[in-house]
């Protein structure tokens, strides 16, 4: 299929209820998605904002039990009242970085975006299939993972939840912060952009 027919028909169901856990694309990603698939040879195909979540293990291999989940900074009595979701399980306290698929139109586009995400700070972001589409994946810098209860029982104390907490909106902020500078840096590079 050729690019801009994929892009057409990745596009019109974008801003359509869709296979995620949300269903929907993240308010605070939606400005830069935006950007990228106004350019003729960009069109994203998913993404996430970033999120701090609270997962439980469940019995069967790679399910988890979705406790909590936030795309902005998470409040601490939220996270606590969330535990009591728990069933027993081992409970993770996570909180991971934006990602983004884009597909580019040829090499020469995508080395120029990749040139952005470098400019922006993002340096988990590179190619990672040439067969029936160029796709590049950006992750973002940050990442936290912490077991803090089993059976039952917190693993933690309330202050160290609390530290968790607060590191975790840490890492939001600068994963909004990334978002915003690599949608200036997109827009600045489209304006001399010449494929």
């Amino acid at each position: 299929m050729h690019f801009d027919t994929w892009k057409k028909k990745t596009l019109d169901k974008l801003y359509k209820p869709d296979a995620s856990r949300k269903g929907d694309v993240d308010e605070e990603i939606k400005e830069l998605i935006d950007c990228i698939n106004e350019l003729d040879d960009f069109y994203t195909t998913s993404s996430c904002a970033g999120r701090i979540i609270l997962v439980e293990e469940a019995n069967i291999r790679h399910d988890v039990n979705w406790l909590y989940y936030s795309h902005k900074h998470a409040i601490f009595q939220d996270i606590e009242k969330s535990l009591d979701k728990n069933t027993g399980n081992l409970v993770w306290f996570r909180f991971e970085s934006m990602i983004l698929h884009i597909s580019a139109r040829n090499e020469r586009a995508a080395g120029k975006l990749l040139t952005a995400c470098q400019t922006a700070g993002l340096k988990r972001a590179g190619i990672i299939s040439l067969m029936n589409r160029i796709m590049i994946e950006i992750i973002g810098n940050q990442k936290m993972s912490a077991p803090i209860m089993d059976q039952g029982k917190l693993l933690v104390g309330k202050d160290y939840l609390e530290i968790l907490v607060g590191k975790a909106n840490e890492m939001m902020g600068l994963n909004l912060e990334r978002i915003d500078k690599l949608k200036k840096e997109i827009n600045n590079f489209a304006l001399k952009y010449e494929v």
